[in-house]
Formats: C-alpha cells, sequence, structure tokens
C-alpha cells in the first residue's frame, strides 16, 4: 500500500511518463477526453471522459496490412502494433469495459490477436469515483464506483491524498518504478477509502433494473416502445462511438492499382447498411429493428452468451445522444410490458 502526494497525483504521473507512454484524461478544446497525457494534472470534477479508453485497444481506425502484387505474387506486411502503454485515471466502469471486450474479443473460439496483444501490453490505473456523474448507473449493471475488475492498480481518493492498491503483478511493477513518487501510506485504510467510494450517492441506478427486462425479453421483444424511440433516433451512431462496451467494426481495403491497405474502423448497429448483404437483402431495414438490436444486445444476448451485461453504467449514450435517448429510461419503460 502506497499513498501519493496530498492533493495531487501529478508527482506520480510524472514518475510514470519517465518509462512509460502514459495515457490519461486531459482537456481538449473544452472537452475532457482520454489521450496521451500532456504533462499536466487530471481535469477538475471530471465523472467520465468524453471519448473511452477503449480506443488504446481498439482504435477507431486502424491499418492491419498492406499489400502489393497480384495472385501468387502478392507481398503481404502486416502494420506493426504500437508499443506498451499505461492508462491512467481510468473510471472503475472504463476498466470493466475493457473485460468485458475481452470477453469477445479475447475468446478462444476467434480470438482478436491486435486487441489482445495490445490489452496484455497496456497497464491500467484505475481512479475509484468519490461522484456519481448525471447519467451513472453503474450499480443497476453489477458494477461499482470502487470496482477494481480490469485493473491493475486502484487509486482511491481520500481527505489527506490518494491511497493506492496494487491488485496485479503488473500493477505492483509500476509501483516500484515511482516509489520515489509516493509515500507511504502510514494508518490508511484502503477498505474504508474502498467503502466510501462504494457508498456515494446514485439516483439513477437505485431507482432502476434492467433484471425483468433481461427475464422476460420475450415480451420485451415485441414492445411498441421500440418504434417509439425509433422514430427519436437518427441513425447518427453515436451512442456506439461513445460506448466504452461496444466492439463492432467493419473492414475496407483502399486501392491503388496494385498496392492497398487493409484497414478496420468502428461500425455501429444504428447504421442502415451495418447487416446490409448481397442481393441488397438487410434482416434489419428500419430503425426500429436497429434500435432493438442496440437495448437487446446490451440487456439480453449479451447475458445468454456471456452471463452478464453488456453495458457498465458509465452513461456516455444518454449524455452525448441528440435526441436524448436514455438507456434506463428505455428500461423503466420497458418494465411497464413485463
Amino acid at each position: 500500500m502506497k499513498m501519493a502526494a496530498a492533493g495531487s497525483l501529478l508527482p506520480l504521473m510524472e514518475a510514470l511518463s519517465e518509462s512509460n507512454d502514459l495515457w490519461a484524461p486531459i482537456v481538449e478544446d473544452g472537452q475532457v477526453v482520454f489521450g496521451r497525457w500532456k504533462g499536466e494534472s487530471l481535469p477538475d470534477n471530471y465523472r467520465v471522459t468524453d471519448n473511452s479508453p477503449k480506443e488504446l485497444l481498439l482504435p477507431q481506425t486502424e491499418s492491419l496490412m498492406r499489400f502489393e502484387g497480384v495472385y501468387d505474387q502478392l507481398d503481404i506486411k502486416e502494420e506493426p502494433i504500437e508499443g506498451p502503454k499505461v492508462a491512467f485515471g481510468v473510471r472503475p466502469c472504463d476498466a470493466a469495459a475493457l473485460d468485458l471486450i475481452a470477453e469477445v474479443l479475447g475468446s478462444d473460439d476467434y480470438p482478436d490477436e491486435r486487441f489482445g496483444q495490445r490489452k496484455d501490453s497496456t497497464t491500467v490505473v484505475t481512479l475509484a469515483c468519490d461522484e456519481a456523474g448525471e447519467h451513472c448507473f453503474c450499480r443497476a449493471v453489477g458494477g461499482s464506483p470502487a470496482s477494481d475488475r480490469g485493473s491493475d492498480i486502484m487509486i482511491y481518493p481520500t481527505d489527506e491524498g490518494y491511497l493506492l492498491r496494487a491488485v496485479t503483478g503488473a500493477g505492483q511493477d509500476i509501483l516500484r518504478q515511482c516509489e520515489s513518487a509516493l509515500d507511504p501510506a502510514e494508518g490508511g485504510d484502503v477498505e474504508s477509502a474502498a467503502a466510501d467510494c462504494e457508498d456515494i450517492e446514485m439516483p439513477l441506478a437505485e431507482e432502476i433494473s434492467p433484471d425483468g427486462v433481461t427475464e422476460d425479453w420475450h415480451r420485451v421483444f415485441e414492445s411498441p416502445i421500440w418504434e417509439q424511440l425509433a422514430g427519436r433516433c437518427r441513425s447518427c451512431g453515436i451512442c456506439g462511438y461513445v460506448c466504452p462496451t461496444c466492439y463492432c467494426f467493419a473492414l475496407f481495403d483502399d486501392l491503388r492499382g496494385n498496392s492497398g491497405v487493409r484497414f478496420r474502423g468502428w461500425d455501429s448497429c444504428q447504421f442502415e447498411d451495418y447487416l446490409l448483404m448481397a442481393g441488397d437483402h438487410n434482416p434489419r431495414p428500419t430503425e426500429t429493428e436497429r434500435t432493438r438490436q442496440r437495448f437487446m444486445h446490451k440487456l439480453h444476448y449479451f447475458v445468454s452468451r456471456w452471463g452478464e451485461y453488456g453495458c457498465v453504467g458509465c452513461g456516455r449514450c444518454a449524455d452525448k445522444c441528440p435526441v436524448g435517448i436514455h438507456m434506463l429510461a428505455a428500461i423503466k419503460e420497458l418494465e411497464e410490458v413485463v
């Protein structure tokens, strides 16, 4: 157990940056985003970053390989993956989200090697929450403001400073690297600090539970609410882009004569051409089916396959949706159906 200097995590971040590629919440154009650290303290009063740290493991757009030639003369070169990173100041919901994505992209059946390599080489330093945001509801989906899931190091804010606890061996290594920037946690009670974070008020999580929707999904599937929500939805896809657990992507080839690049970029089930097939067939032709797919995936399909919700309750989708569609508000309406 260590305690960072009272009132500031900056010395610890400076020590980390000396031998690590450090990423953290930073301010850009008036927004708090997760990006490469610029040498400043963590922004004041941020709850979650406007984007999620999943971009470190699954970039929004990335080149996979370059190729040149034709047929049996084709020369293929895979694009290299960047080196190890430290993700600092990650919130518990986002750390848990990385674990959720790994359930899918790291599965033994069809492992995504690029995702797996990045995850294995990324150290996650999580900052427990001492206050819930306007749209936060992690407790409603099985999380907590002090959860250490997906974390290598936990940081708990206290009145005296910050208590640090290594969760994994990688976390212990990082703390040893930065020992000169930390003070001994004399009398520091990590269990008490964690309990204080656990007990923060989170009104949304107390009001609504998605359990009923998950268990009675066959009745929910035909609910008229999907058409009502779809009438507001603009299929912009922002909910999927800011979601820390969405992992869908599409592959593209950019050709220039006999050479080209294969790359992938995030996709969204809210896009009209998401499931468009050869012959112009689309099994989800309207916004109604696509809206239903998003909610059913998070609350039922993922649960059926992996045994837990495909949502961590960060609230970004509600915060960024231009027409105010809120996951928990929809659940509340669906509860009336079941």
